[in-house]
């Protein structure tokens, strides 16, 4: 196993956040050298993003191929973190990879829903976007039902790592990028049994 590339720089016991429910924010996940290569990862033209053909929400995907950079979010270090933040072991879902994701301005808004990834499953989504600012939109919103209003929103920040339990009353929205385009990395993890 290879040393951990960088670590979180933020106290994992501050960023537990308990409305609407139990998540978790860490800023400034990566080393500064780490994230500028992720984001010109992210960002490259040459990277191929898809879109399911009955996705009406229009998520476009990549995978993060760069097995270094890639390693940032499956290594045993990562598996770690996620266990003293979760209380959890997990282990990354079936499909095993990262994923890259894409929203632009012809990205139609992600609408209040809850991820179904198991028994018991987690996200881990990490903000890529360089020069992110509020008026770009694009930020996660908790809620508290699938009817309730906005509970917690969570801008995508530069660099910026949040993990949820995908329950089954976890209720969260992504508002419409407005401009620009917004980067993210998401992993699903399953709990051990």
């Amino acid at each position: 196993m290879h040393p951990p590339q960088s670590s979180p720089r933020t106290s994992e016991g501050d960023a537990c956040r308990e409305q609407p429910w139990r998540h978790f924010v860490l800023d400034n996940f990566l080393g500064t050298d780490e994230f500028e290569r992720l984001a010109v990862a992210a960002a490259n033209p040459s990277r191929v993003f898809q879109v399911e053909p009955s996705d009406k929400h229009q998520v476009q995907f990549s995978l993060l191929e760069d097995i270094g950079l890639a390693r940032n979010f499956i290594s045993l270090d990562f598996v770690g973190l996620l266990h003293r933040l979760t209380g959890v072991w997990c282990h990354l879902s079936s499909d095993g990879y990262v994923q890259v994701r894409r929203a632009t301005p012809q990205t139609p808004e992600f609408p209040i829903h809850v991820d179904s990834g198991g028994p018991r499953s987690f996200v881990a989504l990490h903000y890529v976007t360089p020069d992110w600012s509020p008026a770009d939109g694009g930020r996660l919103r908790l809620h508290y039902d699938k009817a309730g209003a906005v509970k917690s929103v969570i801008d995508p920040i530069p660099n910026r790592l949040v993990v949820f339990e995908t329950a089954p009353d976890h209720w969260h929205s992504v508002e419409r990028t407005l401009r620009g385009t917004r980067y993210s990395l998401l992993s699903e993890w399953m709990a051990v049994a």
